[in-house]
């Protein structure tokens, strides 16, 4: 019989059905382990509402190539964040360059961009200098982690700050807490960090 993942729901329930298991980062909440993450919903109210007070009247959201549970549950607080305001959207992987750069050519003035992570932003960047829009000028950009590359002179990124080390403390404290039942749902509130991209 094939074994579950240990990323999927079935591994990290076997996990926690032998030791205490708090899952960081993730949006996970079926089954015994306790969890930790941002409000997706919030982080993504905050970018799309940026980009609208900009003017940007479209989004493309760039997600990463393995479009595991996480990055599920992130476009659908995108979608819902679009939703809200009106704002179209469009969805491209990330290994489709050509579907991108179509996606933003047409009006890029009107488009902000929503990088599933600042790598994959830095990309995104390199992609636009070649085709030769400015971003935060021509194309708004927006990423998640506010990671040490964001504030680089070049790059700029607006990018939601997911507070790891408050991420880090609560998953500390209920690790600690050895009587807790499982399945405590910890939600931590994301900090929308503004620079020069969006």
């Amino acid at each position: 019989r094939r074994r579950a993942s240990p990323r999927s729901p079935a591994g990290y329930a076997r996990f926690a059905a032998r030791i205490p298991l708090v899952i960081a980062g993730s949006p996970y909440v079926a089954g015994p382990a306790h969890v930790v993450h941002i409000d997706e919903h919030r982080a993504a109210r905050q970018i799309v509402e940026r980009a609208f007070a900009e003017g940007r009247r479209r989004t493309v959201y760039v997600m990463p190539d393995l479009d595991d549970g996480a990055t599920q549950y992130r476009r659908a607080a995108i979608t819902a964040a679009c939703d809200e305001v009106g704002m179209p959207l469009a969805t491209v992987a990330a290994a489709d360059r050509a579907r991108l750069v179509s996606d933003i050519a047409a009006r890029p003035q009107q488009v902000c961009v929503i990088a599933h992570h600042d790598l994959l932003a830095i990309e995104i960047v390199s992609l636009a200098l070649k085709q030769g829009w400015r971003i935060g000028d021509d194309v708004s950009l927006m990423s998640y982690d506010n990671t040490f590359l964001a504030a680089y002179e070049g790059f700029g990124l607006t990018s939601v700050d997911q507070q790891p080390r408050v991420q880090a403390r609560r998953a500390l404290e209920v690790i600690m807490q050895r009587g807790s039942d499982g399945g405590l749902d910890l939600v931590v509130e994301p900090q929308l960090v503004v620079r020069t991209s969006g």
